[in-house]
């Protein structure tokens, strides 16, 4: 199987963002990181997954919502701002207790998008970008597909972290926060 030069470019930005958080870490924290994005691959070619993840049109008159996050075996944490223009509206962030890369992933956009509904709202129309193809690709697809499927994947295992997209997802739905994937 071939994937399309977008794809395939994405994943490789994706495993060198994954080598480069566990560079110095313990064999088994490499281990983990790499079944996570093992993970994440096989999602890609699942059965309904998005093909290509697009980068979606930025709303300019809606605030954007910037965040990064970083994992580590003893203190991973988040931070985010939303800016209206060149304006910035907010600044924040938190720490996590995150299993490995892919949980950290999803614990953050979780707590980004806590804290901004929180401060401004469930009503505001916002935007999220994320340069995380995991977490666009999550929401914008494979959260559906595991949800009419019963939580499991095509190969019928339990979807990891499956009360975290849960979370997610509801938060996403709840609001008027768009999550875009990063040009």
């Amino acid at each position: 199987m071939a994937f399309q030069p977008a794809t395939r470019t994405s994943l490789a930005k994706r495993l060198f963002e994954v080598m480069d958080t566990v560079r110095n870490k313990p064999v088994s924290a490499k281990f983990s990181a790499a079944e996570s994005f093992l993970d994440e691959v096989y999602l890609v070619i699942q059965k309904g997954a998005p093909a290509r993840a697009k980068p979606a049109m930025i709303d300019n008159s809606a605030p954007q919502i910037t965040y990064q996050f970083a994992f580590s075996d003893s203190a991973s944490s988040y931070s985010y701002e939303v800016k209206d223009g060149a304006k910035s509206l907010s600044k924040g962030g938190g720490n996590l207790k995150a299993e490995n890369p892919s949980h950290c992933a999803i614990l953050a956009a979780i707590g980004v998008i806590e804290k901004v509904v929180t401060e401004f709202g469930h009503s505001r129309k916002m935007q999220m970008r994320t340069d995380s193809t995991f977490i666009h690709n999550g929401i914008s697809g494979w959260v559906k597909g595991w949800r009419s499927n019963g939580w499991l994947t095509a190969k019928k295992q339990p979807v990891a972290h499956k009360e975290e997209w849960e979370k997610l997802a509801d938060l996403v739905a709840g609001s008027k926060i768009e999550i875009l994937l990063a040009a």
